[in-house]
């Protein structure tokens, strides 16, 4: 099995939030227009708050035609809400959150 990499510099995405919407945007994006078939991508957000920001890149993601069970969010720290909201929306989805010592898988949807 050949497994290929792509760096941060290949493929990325940034957003931020609006101060008057309070909603999150995506300012940049280098996100292929569709990633090949069977592609596993991981998005690493150090802290998932609301859920907001993660939900509109893991969309992003998605209509490039990656499934749920190919995506993997790592985080620092991952609050109830934002665990919640992954779980109702993206069935299947894994969440690994820091812990001491190493990587634990938070979640499941």
């Amino acid at each position: 099995m050949h497994h290929q990499f792509a760096s941060n510099k290949d493929v990325s995405s940034r957003g931020s939030r609006n101060e008057e919407t309070l909603q999150p945007t995506v300012y940049l994006s280098k996100l292929p227009d569709k990633f090949p078939e069977g592609s596993h991508v991981f998005v690493v957000d150090p802290m998932l708050a609301t859920g907001g920001t993660i939900v509109v890149a893991i969309d992003l993601i998605k209509e490039r035609g990656v499934d749920n069970r190919q995506i993997k969010v790592i985080c620092a720290v991952a609050a109830p809400p934002a665990l919640t909201k992954l779980s109702e929306k993206f069935p299947r989805l894994h969440v690994w959150k820091r812990r001491r010592r190493g990587l634990r898988l938070q979640g499941r949807g």
